[in-house]
């Protein structure tokens, strides 16, 4: 028997025609999936941080409008905005990124009840957001979170997040800003974590609701913030800079102290020898009811300047 050679056909030209349309229909889509995204990505960032009064309404709209276009994440030249946990950071997202080199905002929005494994995240960051100066957290769940490395960063929010386990693991040496509010980090993992961020000069907690908070050593803060901390019972600080101290709403709060000594882990950042403490105004609305032998501690503390809220909001000179 004699085979017949097999003869293999050159596709036709109107095949090969209608491939490259495909995959161009599918470039276009895709550049103009992420354009859209540029776009939100950049609207996001002016309604929800650009503004002192952020309209709620106009943030969710925004966030839908991103959910809509399937994309986990996006950005413009400045802000990265994660929505959806992915797999594998590098490949999914980090390496997909047009506007790396020049992005200063990273900015996680919850939008699914899967919280954020950021697992070996912050150790990509230096490579791939080289000029990362501020990053945010609102309304997620959040898992080993573990942010190291980066000497660029200068601001950290979390507002409204959940933490899944108790892995809070922050080195930021040059972390001028820590936001906190409503939320609450596994504390003595949080208080570690301030350990290795000496330079804040900024801290802000509002509704920190944890019945034993450890001591918090800021070497370098001068307007620090701790209000509705509406189980807390005892705040021992170690402020020196400190210029302004808001304590107000803490409806539990008994015991109040301003430590002298650091913690040996910051010595390098504690005041020299011979270096006055600085002295502060602190503001006590609604918290002196719980204060008593707290209020009588700030009233004759040499450092306190001047109360705020003794009666009825009005400042009293101590």
């Amino acid at each position: 028997m004699v085979l017949a050679r097999k003869v293999l056909k050159r596709p036709s030209g109107h095949s090969t025609k209608a491939k490259v349309t495909t995959l161009t229909k599918v470039k276009v889509q895709r550049a103009s999936k992420s354009a859209k995204g540029s776009a939100l990505a950049t609207s996001l960032e002016a309604t929800a941080h650009g503004a002192n009064w952020v309209d709620c309404f106009k943030v969710f709209k925004i966030l839908q409008n991103i959910e809509q276009t399937g994309l986990s994440y996006a950005e413009s030249s400045t802000v990265l905005i994660v929505l959806k946990p992915v797999a594998a950071w590098e490949e999914d997202v980090f390496k997909k990124l047009k506007h790396g080199k020049t992005i200063k905002k990273l900015r996680f929005h919850g939008s699914v009840d899967k919280p954020f494994d950021l697992h070996g995240f912050g150790t990509l960051l230096p490579t791939y957001l080289p000029k990362l100066e501020t990053i945010s957290f609102d309304g997620c769940e959040i898992r080993r979170l573990e942010l190291k490395g980066m000497d660029s960063v200068r601001v950290l929010e979390v507002n409204g997040c959940e933490f899944k386990d108790n892995v809070f693991e922050v080195c930021l040496p040059n972390l001028k800003e820590l936001l906190l509010q409503c939320t609450v980090p596994a504390p003595v993992a949080f208080a570690a974590s301030l350990l290795r961020c000496p330079r804040i000069e900024r801290f802000f907690a509002h509704k920190f609701w944890c019945s034993d908070v450890p001591t918090l050593y800021l070497p370098s803060c001068k307007d620090f913030t701790f209000r509705r901390g509406d189980c807390v019972n005892k705040l021992h600080l170690y402020l020196p800079r400190v210029k302004y101290v808001n304590l107000d709403a803490n409806y539990g709060l008994l015991d109040i102290k301003f430590l002298k000594q650091g913690h040996r882990e910051m010595k390098d950042f504690d005041l020299k020898p011979g270096k006055a403490e600085s002295r502060c105004t602190v503001s006590v609305v609604n918290t002196c009811a719980g204060l008593k032998d707290g209020l009588k501690y700030l009233k004759t503390h040499p450092r306190v300047r001047s109360l705020i809220g003794l009666n009825r909001q009005r400042t009293k000179k101590v």
